[in-house]
């Protein structure tokens, strides 16, 4: 269901399910062990999941477990659906906004579950495989042709320009481990990159191929659009230069310059400052599981302890890991709009600054669209840390969250000034009192 045109999947379709989809494939009569396993399997995963709503274009309104708890499963309408009714999940958002838009069905589904639908967040409308090569702008409409510029013989997906590019094969055989490229195993790009790693002999090795890797094919990008959009011709000397180029300039800057990645821990009970020429954005968020009423604290510091910025904002969600990382993604947005280059973000939930640190594929149903927005602002960041604390070094944020939750606020934002309640929690952080007068 996750790799629908990988040659695995392919044969399997072939030889169990030609004429339907995985999920509407039987057992049939007599199926052997292999197929009855599938069936059984799929049965179990679909009757104990539900959808996880990204761009909500592959799940059926009315046929597809998509409503979170403490409804979850099936959507149930109160009344006949008209055949008019929307099918999709995806076309009840307004994307314009980016909001839920239930008036094509509201008047079939009971209040109580509007208003838990209206809780589910929303991802960012787009596919893992965006990247913008002529297949995939091909698929959406955008181009009218899905072939290679350079080649013109061979559809341009990301496998093509990476590994199967005819001058590709001389740019990876002059990488410092001088990779050969046999057309006939490769599948996907991850897979391939998979295969690779294997072939290591330490995590360290691992590290340094995936770094090398990195590079190569982003110098191998950037040539390819160089084509596309300027006219420049392909150079597989030049490409190795500047893939080189940059991975030593990334190894000597590993080697002279802390990593500041790695968290040092030190037993403190109250705020600490960021490194020089960094900025610090704390976030937390109440909620009250009775109401699903929620509130967001921001507070932006710099490195010598002063007040940036700050934010308290009143919501509405499903669950304390949703606000918590909206805490988080509302601060990154604060922090970019005051022109914040280097950051570290701080919160108190350990479950999402974990899944911020984890890979995709390992994040939490629950807030991974949110997770997907927070990393794809994350990236125009010069340089992004994310850490965990206490709740006793993130007291200030944790107060600003809880004015907002109570109401106990007139202003949402502020630029030097807090609320009066938050003027305490600062002062409890050891930082000197901010100005008296608003800016």
């Amino acid at each position: 269901m996750q790799e629908p045109n990988s040659l695995w999947t392919r044969v399997l379709k072939a030889r169990y399910f030609p004429n339907c989809d995985f999920k509407e494939a039987e057992k049939g009569y007599r199926a052997s062990w292999s197929r009855e396993s599938l069936i059984d399997a799929r049965d179990l995963i679909l009757n104990g999941s539900i959808w996880h709503v990204i761009n909500g274009l592959g799940i059926n309104i009315w046929k597809d477990n998509w409503l979170p708890p403490p409804a979850g499963g099936l959507l149930v309408p109160t009344s006949q659906i008209h055949d008019l009714s929307p099918t999709l999940v995806h076309s009840l958002i307004d994307w314009d906004h980016r909001v839920w838009d239930l008036s094509s069905i509201s008047h079939v589904i009971p209040q109580q579950i509007c208003n838990l639908i209206r809780l589910i967040p929303i991802g960012n409308g787009s596919d893992s495989n965006a990247t913008s090569t002529f297949l995939n702008l091909f698929r959406k409409r955008l181009s009218t042709s899905p072939l290679c510029p350079i080649c013109l013989s061979c559809e341009e997906s990301m496998e093509h320009i990476l590994l199967l590019y005819p001058w590709v094969e001389l740019v990876w055989f002059g990488s410092p481990v001088g990779l050969q490229i046999n057309k006939s195993k490769v599948s996907t790009l991850d897979k391939w990159v998979l295969d690779l790693l294997a072939s290591s002999e330490s995590k360290d090795d691992r590290g340094r191929v995936l770094t090398m890797v990195g590079f190569f094919c982003w110098a191998i990008w950037k040539a390819r659009c160089s084509f596309v959009y300027q006219g420049m011709e392909v150079c597989p000397t030049k490409i190795i230069s500047t893939a080189l180029a940059l991975l030593n300039e990334f190894q000597f800057a590993r080697c002279i310059i802390h990593d500041p990645i790695i968290s040092v821990i030190v037993e403190v009970n109250h705020w600490v400052p960021p490194p020089n020429s960094y900025t610090k954005v704390n976030c937390d968020a109440a909620w009250n599981a009775n109401t699903c009423r929620a509130g967001l604290g921001i507070l932006i510091r710099d490195c010598s302890g002063s007040l940036v910025g700050g934010l308290t904002r009143p919501n509405s969600c499903g669950s304390v890991l949703i606000v918590e990382s909206e805490a988080i993604l509302e601060g990154m947005k604060l922090a970019k709009e005051l022109n914040v280059s280097k950051l570290v973000v701080e919160s108190d939930s350990k479950v999402v600054i974990a899944n911020l640190r984890q890979s995709s594929s390992t994040v939490n149903w629950r807030i991974c669209p949110i997770i997907r927005a927070i990393r794809l602002l994350g990236s125009s960041f010069h340089h992004i840390r994310w850490d965990w604390i206490p709740r006793e070094e993130n007291r200030a944020a944790h107060v600003a969250a809880s004015l907002a939750i109570g109401g106990g606020v007139r202003l949402n934002r502020w630029a030097t000034q807090p609320p009066l309640p938050l003027i305490r929690g600062l002062r409890n952080d050891g930082l000197p009192c901010p100005p008296t007068t608003s800016i």
